[in-house]
């Protein structure tokens, strides 16, 4: 797995939003303060365009990335929002685009879809915050993201939790949004891990809790849970549940699932749709670590 240049102070990162409509105002703090640390900033053709929902029509968002890939100034493409629409503006983009880039994709949620298919071209990315949550996270988790873009290791916190069946995992780490990976199946993106010893990491929002176990489900039964090692778990957030009761909450449902597959299962990781999303290495090497 190829890992992309690590920046300097003074290099470009790109902005564009692949999914819902951001304007400038929106990432306004997150442009001031990326500036403030020395790098230079360039903003995509998708940062202000609305298309009912969406950062301009797919053709807008998908040559927005394409540019983005090709100029050679840019050394890295920062996500700015998730919601819906990355697979939309996919089309057209080969592994052989991503791989000849060989540039920095940061974001997380709905660029869950980019990340799987940049992690089977051969490129590792980063699932990171994004920028128009830049008040609403914790900064350290912004400078722990340069740190990791300026070459330093991966080290992620994680809260101890009673469902936790280890402390510590170590390797390479898959994954990200579950909605979005449950739907991936049979797509060039969904991400297909060559390594024996691979961490597949989860996080999700509002989702009923019932669909929390169709989706464990289906990724068994079509027999993807099973290229993992580990299961390393981040926010479960504002979950969902019908007048009956499911039963069961959502970490509860997984380390069911993990259980049966008796594969470990490390809850309590500091990333996804929580205040400490902190970054995470995706196709590289990673160690998480519970705090004592």
């Amino acid at each position: 797995m190829r890992r992309p240049p690590s920046l300097q102070k003074g290099d470009t990162i790109y902005l564009l939003s692949t999914a819902r409509s951001v304007s400038k105002t929106d990432i306004r703090p997150f442009t001031e303060w990326l500036s403030a640390q020395g790098f230079l900033v360039t903003y995509g053709d998708t940062i202000g365009p609305v298309h009912h929902q969406f950062a301009g029509d797919d053709q807008c968002r998908h040559e927005d990335f394409r540019r983005a890939l090709k100029d050679e100034s840019v050394k890295a493409i920062w996500c700015m929002r998730g919601g819906y629409g990355t697979v939309r503006m996919m089309k057209g983009i080969t592994y052989e685009d991503v791989l000849s880039a060989n540039k920095w994709l940061l974001g997380f949620s709905d660029v869950t879809y980019m990340h799987g298919f940049f992690q089977n071209a051969g490129l590792m990315s980063i699932h990171a915050p994004m920028g128009t949550l830049f008040q609403s996270t914790n900064t350290l988790a912004f400078e722990q993201t340069i740190n990791l873009l300026m070459g330093n290791p991966s080290v992620v916190d994680v809260q101890q939790h009673s469902r936790s069946t280890i402390k510590q995992l170590k390797g390479s780490v898959w994954g990200g949004n579950l909605s979005m990976l449950y739907s991936m199946q049979g797509s060039s993106s969904m991400p297909f891990p060559k390594d024996e010893q691979c961490i597949l990491f989860i996080e999700e929002i509002d989702e009923y809790l019932y669909h929390i176990d169709r989706m464990m489900w289906a990724l068994r039964n079509s027999q993807w849970l099973n290229k993992f090692s580990a299961i390393a778990v981040g926010g479960m957030t504002d979950m969902n549940d019908h007048n009956i009761p499911f039963g069961w909450h959502a970490e509860e449902i997984i380390a069911s699932h993990a259980a049966e597959l008796r594969i470990p299962v490390m809850f309590g990781v500091q990333a996804g749709h929580i205040y400490n999303n902190m970054p995470i290495l995706l196709g590289g090497y990673n160690e998480l670590n519970t705090k004592s």
